[in-house]
């Protein structure tokens, strides 16, 4: 899935700059995203080859999505729909840390079936929607 969230990502870059993702990410309520520009900062002062783009995640596209969807062209506004999946406690975010923080098995339930079957069968619609 880290390949839809470059996918996101890039598509984002084509139509917003790169300042105005930082100042969205500046202003918002969203802690994990200043922090986010926070840990960028930090890098393009120790003068490292990086843009803003690089370091968004699920959570952190959701909350730049909110801010920049009409900017998007119109055969993407489809993943205004998956916008709130994205955030932290949703299925995305879950499942994410799910597998980069693995504790516990993936599958504990037919629920956690169902959040992996959710989760695939979104990567191939929004992958229509940013091809």
């Amino acid at each position: 899935m880290e390949n839809k969230v470059r996918k996101v990502s890039d598509l984002i870059r084509l139509h917003v700059s790169e300042k105005r993702i930082i100042e969205i990410l500046r202003t918002t309520s969203d802690k994990t995203a200043r922090e986010i520009l926070s840990e960028f900062e930090k890098l393009k002062q120790g003068n490292n080859e990086n843009n803003i783009f690089e370091n968004l995640y699920f959570p952190t596209l959701s909350t730049v999505l909110k801010h920049v969807i009409s900017d998007l062209p119109e055969q993407c506004q489809g993943i205004r729909a998956y916008r709130k999946k994205f955030h932290a406690n949703n299925v995305y975010g879950k499942l994410r840390n799910a597998v980069a923080h693995p504790v516990k098995p993936l599958f504990t339930s037919r629920d956690s079936i169902s959040d992996v079957d959710e989760l695939i069968t979104d990567y191939y619609i929004i992958s229509d929607l940013l091809d």
